[in-house]
């Protein structure tokens, strides 16, 4: 599990929301988040609200915390700030495209 305060700090987040088929998947909702971070790592979590059952009546959360997702070697760490800022607003464009719903936050 990968240590968001051992990255840098966060240039740039992008959160997509989808809805899934109850009747299809043990969960109702789905996020998963991209941390776009200084160090040039791009971490992951995915989440899953889990339907409600017997023991929870409401249904609850659950993550499996940061991974190391990818990294991008081909920047310097000098320009890595700026140009992982551009990368994550192209990614929020495609996915806002293909129909699901996106907040994207860059840190200045």
């Amino acid at each position: 599990m990968a240590k968001l305060s051992a990255h840098g700090h966060e240039v740039a987040r992008i959160e997509l929301r989808k809805d899934l088929d109850p009747d299809q998947y043990m969960s109702d909702k789905e996020e998963v988040v991209y941390s776009f971070r200084s160090d040039r790592h791009i971490l992951i979590k995915r989440k899953v609200h889990l339907k409600p059952g017997l023991g929870d009546p409401e249904g609850r959360w659950h993550d499996w915390g940061w991974k190391r997702w990818k990294v991008v070697n081909e920047l310097t760490k000098e320009g890595a700030v700026i140009i992982i800022a551009e990368v994550a607003k192209r990614w929020a464009d495609v996915f806002q495209k293909r129909g699901r719903d996106v907040t994207l936050e860059v840190h200045e």
